[in-house]
């Protein structure tokens, strides 16, 4: 039997693909792994949804830049059918919630009133330049 397991594995190359590098976006203690797709907190993993995920890829990927709601919708969603402006603040909520809220990591997600939101690397515990896009 192991034998069968062995050759199946081999069969599909899954033993002989080459390591790669990690794409990873980082904001301070804010963390989010593009090729595992985990969010992590100060070293803790954080369960989010996938639209958050999505939403919070787009901050870290626009650090201290207001995004529309409507710039939002387009780049989760696409034409994959009506969403409305509201849809963005309750996923925005719950990503605040799953990153600890006010007094944690949610906190450097902040509200632009009337406008939108965006990613404070000075709420993320960095200078506004310390934001980084790396391989790892």
């Amino acid at each position: 039997m192991s034998t069968m397991r062995r050759s199946w594995v081999e069969g599909w190359g899954l033993e002989q693909m080459p390591e790669k590098k990690r794409r990873v976006l980082e904001c301070g203690w804010i963390c989010a792994d593009l090729d595992a797709y985990e969010i992590t907190v100060k070293g803790e993993p954080v369960r989010v949804y996938l639209r958050e995920f999505e939403i919070l890829v787009l901050l870290l990927r626009n650090p201290n830049r207001v995004l529309r709601r409507e710039e939002i919708i387009a780049a989760i969603w696409g034409d994959e059918g009506a969403v409305e402006e509201r849809t963005i603040d309750v996923h925005i909520r719950r990503l605040r919630e799953h990153l600890g809220g006010r007094k944690g990591a949610g906190a450097a997600i902040v509200t632009v009133r009337g406008v939108g939101y965006k990613l404070d690397t000075r709420r993320c515990g960095l200078a506004p330049a310390k934001a980084s896009w790396e391989s790892r």
